[in-house]
């Protein structure tokens, strides 16, 4: 496959400005408009001006040459390209995944009042879902059915349907049911043992396949219109309703050919599913699997039942779960040493005393670090499970169940126990509400036979679906389910209840509490009695136009990734960052402010630069010199009676290229007075910020 090349522009931007006051009146000689640009206060990142006070002029003509001087230093940068580094963010945005039709006119009814619409507008309904005779929908987005996935298929691919078994027929069936399937892709997580298995989740990526099933929608109607107006919801009915998620793990490669056969592609078997020890998610919540298979409820001796997590009979699959669970190297314990359980630590396990003379038993004090349950001192027999408070806050796990699995001395004669702790246990039957939820459950499930043929293809694993209630494929003949592995390869949820509940909405989301997708019902209407004999061709008619229709947007478990240059990306190449536009500061060496009598003891034809002059002529002696270049008063009483007094006698005066300076620009910045000077500066510094 050819891979697309694109570049990844980032674009950037520098803005820089100063704080300026705003002067009340200003005159601009000539005009505002003609002020200079900003090549003539800088060039190259320099400046590229001499600022030139008076030297009889008051303190504030030297605050306002500072101030200029500030002003000019925002401006003293050079501008740089620069090649992006570094990783960019792709973030896929929300979008509408599919759309289902619900009614469409084919044109504009038009009738002799709203009454006849009734009839006239009742057949436009799509899939042949009268409103009338089927308050619901039916859905007519079919497969291939000359490809008929394996009962193995279903794990790995998007069509993931419950009860499937493989057949054509089976698979014919199931989408002339026409329901409606959605794959929400890998959005689940499935990991294997670890300790620290609740950071391991937060830190792994989903690897588990979720799809949706839905039998049936049905209009919630509160006008009881045979045709849209708008005010419908929709609604999924109790038991219409199926989020499951596959979470057998499938390798695709090449395999060898024996002989002289060649090789061929197959699927291989990486993980078969959820067995003890594993921990995965399933509507965003974490949990760690203690037993795949058995009969469990609260308060039970979990030994009895599931010592070593093997079945006890052919029963319907069960996952014991629990949200803490203590094994292993970290479950070895000695005489005055303590465990602390709980997914925040809730609980104290202090070791009291250790027997190994007869029964194996050790005593341990139990603190609940709460303080909600009392401590309660227990001797725990070995391959014995105790339940300290059983189901204390009677939300059906059980609290804190404690197992001594082996006892041990060391070379050095210490006694030590092996604990296994476990926290809300909990077990999960065929048909029961999954935990915290008003979902009903049911498992699919496999078990492994080394001895067996192999069956699952190009696996080298014998993995089956045994022929049990929730076990798979309707093979023949019953397999003994008490010697073998087990694993959960699929859960399937169905909601027992409305969605969103009875009385519907116009929008439901997919799963409820973590959603990934949305269904939005919309209805585009246009309706009403025509008025306008004179333009309308059905004037004095109700006319009826509609279009309804429920969009799927996927809203949640977007993708978010990190590529750097060279990784591919959903089929593109990242070829390059692009380059972002960057300002680097520049180092002033020079002074650029000057004193009058400096510049007249050089002579003006030496002043190599452009000038602002901050003063009028009484103040500034160059400004007197070049007051007739400027068009401005020599003398205070031609400039008070040209522009009077105080802030409002503030001029800034340009002239381009002034010969007595060798062909420079001047820029006059003055007042009558004191207060003048400094409102023009004031100006000069509001124009320079918006260069």
């Amino acid at each position: 496959m050819k891979v697309k090349k694109i570049a990844a522009l980032v674009a950037g931007a520098a803005m820089l400005g100063a704080t300026v006051g705003y002067a009340s009146a200003v005159h601009w000689i000539p005009s505002e408009a003609e002020m200079p640009a900003k090549d003539f206060f800088v060039k190259d990142g320099q400046p590229n001006v001499k600022i030139v006070v008076g030297s009889q002029g008051a303190a504030q003509d030297v605050v306002a040459a500072a101030d200029i001087a500030v002003a000019l230093g925002t401006m003293l940068y050079n501008e740089k390209e620069v090649e992006v580094t570094g990783p960019a963010v792709f973030k896929e945005l929300p979008y509408t995944a599919d759309t289902i039709p619900v009614y469409e006119t084919p044109d504009v009814i038009a009738v002799s009042d709203e009454d006849q619409l009734e009839t006239a507008a009742a057949n436009y309904w799509y899939n042949g879902a009268h409103y009338e005779e089927y308050p619901y929908f039916i859905f007519s987005n079919k497969p291939n059915f000359d490809y008929v996935p394996s009962v193995y298929d279903q794990y790995w691919n998007d069509y993931y349907v419950p009860h499937y078994d493989g057949t054509k027929e089976s698979w014919q069936a199931l989408w002339d049911a026409d329901d409606y399937y959605l794959s929400l892709g890998r959005i689940e997580k499935l990991i294997g043992p670890t300790e620290d298995w609740m950071s391991a989740l937060d830190s792994a990526s989903p690897n588990v396949k979720v799809t949706v099933t839905i039998d049936r929608i049905e209009l919630v109607d509160p006008d009881g219109k045979s045709y849209p107006t708008g005010d419908e919801k929709i609604l999924i009915p109790a038991g219409n309703f199926t989020y499951a998620a596959s979470f057998t793990q499938w390798t695709y490669k090449w395999v060898s050919g024996s002989c002289c056969e060649p090789g061929s592609p197959a699927w291989y078997i990486d993980d078969p599913g959820i067995q003890p020890g594993d921990s995965f998610t399933l509507l965003g919540e974490k949990y760690h699997a203690i037993c795949v298979y058995g009969n469990y409820s609260a308060g039970l001796d979990i030994a009895t039942i599931c010592p070593t997590c093997e079945a006890v009979g052919a029963q319907e699959y069960v996952l014991l779960l629990a949200t803490d669970a203590i094994g292993g190297q970290e479950g070895w314990v000695t005489v005055g040493g303590t465990l602390t359980a709980g997914p925040n630590d809730e609980y104290t396990i202090n070791v009291l005393d250790i027997n190994i003379v007869g029964t194996e038993k050790v005593l341990v004090k139990v603190v609940d670090n709460t303080g909600v349950r009392p401590a309660a001192t227990i001797g725990i027999p070995v391959n014995q499970a105790y339940s300290v408070w059983g189901d204390y806050d009677g939300d059906g796990d059980d609290d804190l169940v404690i197992t001594l699995h082996s006892t041990f001395i060391g070379v050095n004669g210490n006694t030590q126990a092996r604990l296994l702790v476990y926290t809300d246990l909990r077990a999960v039957n065929e048909g029961d509400l999954w935990p915290n939820s008003e979902w009903k459950v049911h498992f699919r499930g496999m078990i492994y036979n080394a001895s067996a043929s192999e069956r699952v293809r190009g696996t080298g694993d014998r993995w089956y679906y045994p022929n049990i209630p929730g076990g798979g494929d309707n093979s023949s003949g019953m397999i003994d389910l008490v010697e073998y592995p087990k694993a959960v390869v699929a859960i399937e949820l169905t909601n027992t209840n409305d969605l969103p509940d009875e009385k519907g909405a116009a929008k439901i989301e997919v799963p409820l509490n973590n959603p990934v997708y949305e269904l939005v019902y919309t209805a585009d209407i246009c309706s009403g009695e025509c008025k306008d004999e004179d333009n309308d061709e059905y004037y004095g008619k109700y006319t009826y136009s509609a279009s309804a229709w429920i969009e799927v947007n996927r809203v949640g478990g977007l993708l978010t990734q990190e590529v750097e240059v060279g990784d591919e990306f959903q089929g593109y190449s990242l070829t390059s960052m692009g380059e972002v536009t960057t300002v680097e500061p520049s180092k002033v060496t020079s002074p650029i402010t000057m004193l009058d009598e400096e510049v007249m003891a050089a002579g003006l034809d030496q002043v190599g630069s452009n000038l602002i002059l901050v003063g009028g002529p009484v103040v500034n002696s160059v400004t007197a010199a070049l007051a007739e270049k400027l068009g401005v008063p020599s003398d205070y009483d031609g400039w008070e009676s040209e522009f009077g007094t105080g802030a409002d006698s503030a001029v800034v005066a340009y002239k381009a290229e002034c010969a007595d300076i060798g062909g420079y620009g001047v820029l006059l910045v003055a007042g009558t007075d004191r207060e003048g000077t400094l409102a023009a500066a004031e100006a000069l510094m509001d124009y320079l910020s918006e260069l």
